[in-house]
C-alpha cells in the first residue's frame, strides 16, 4: 500500500502543479490573447458576412426594381388613355403631382373629375389645386380628390383591367338605373361597384372619404 500511496501523491502533486502552471499561464497570456482571437473572428466574421450582406442587398434592391418596372407595366396602358385624354383636353401636360396622380384641368366629360390610371381629368373648379397657387398645395374639393384616389388605387391594383371592369359596371348600372326610372345623373353611379367602393370604408381600395391628404 505504501508503494500505491507514494505514486498517487505524486500523480496529484503533478497534477496540482500543472493546473497551477496553466493557471499562472493564463493570466499572463489572456489579457493578450482574447483580444486576438475574438479581434480573429470579428475579422473572418466581416469577411464573409459582408460579402453575403452586399449581395443580399443588391438582390433585394434589384428584385424591387423590377417590381416597380412590373407595377409600372401593368398601369402602362390604363395611363396611357388617361395621358391621352388629359392632353387632349387641357392642351397641356399634367399640372401637379400629387402622391403619383396626375391632375388635369378642363375635362371633356360630364362629371366632375374622371380617372385613368394615374391621370385625374378635373372639370374646371374641381380640382384639389387651386389655381391661383404654387405648384403641389392642396386648394379646395378635398372630397372629389379622396374619391378620384380610391379610383388610382383600384387602377394600379387592377392594371389593364381596370377599365373594362368599370365600362362593364357602369353599363350594367345604366341598365338598372333605365329600367328602374332612376334620374339620368343617377345612372352611371348608382349600381356601379367600382364607385360604390369608393365610399365604402369597408371594402378593398374604399372608403375614400377617409383618405388623408398629403
Amino acid at each position: 500500500w505504501m508503494k500505491k500511496f507514494v505514486r498517487n501523491l505524486i500523480v496529484s502533486t503533478i497534477m496540482s502543479l500543472a493546473i497551477m502552471a496553466s493557471v499562472i499561464l493564463a493570466k499572463g497570456l489572456l489579457p493578450g490573447l482574447l483580444p486576438t482571437v475574438f479581434g480573429a473572428i470579428g475579422n473572418l466574421s466581416r469577411g464573409v458576412l459582408d460579402p453575403i450582406s452586399r449581395l443580399a442587398t443588391n438582390v433585394f434592391s434589384n428584385l424591387r426594381s423590377l417590381h416597380e418596372m412590373a407595377t409600372r407595366l401593368w398601369r402602362l396602358p390604363t395611363n396611357i388613355v388617361g395621358h391621352t385624354l388629359g392632353v387632349a383636353g387641357s392642351g397641356e401636360i399634367a399640372r401637379a403631382n400629387i402622391n403619383g396622380i396626375y391632375t388635369y384641368e378642363d375635362n371633356m366629360f360630364d362629371n366632375p373629375a374622371t380617372t385613368f390610371g394615374d391621370a385625374v381629368l378635373y372639370q374646371p373648379g374641381t380640382s384639389p389645386i387651386e389655381a391661383d397657387t404654387t405648384l403641389g398645395n392642396i386648394g379646395r374639393n378635398i372630397h372629389v380628390y379622396q374619391v378620384e384616389a380610391v379610383h388610382v388605387m383600384q387602377g394600379r391594383l387592377l392594371g389593364p383591367l381596370y377599365l373594362p371592369l368599370h365600362i362593364v359596371s357602369g353599363t350594367i348600372s345604366i341598365v338598372i338605373g333605365a329600367v328602374t326610372f332612376l334620374p339620368p345623373h343617377k345612372w352611371w353611379h348608382e349600381y356601379n361597384f367600382m364607385e360604390h367602393l369608393t365610399h365604402n370604408p369597408n371594402a378593398p381600395y374604399g372608403g375614400g372619404a377617409d383618405i388623408e391628404m398629403p
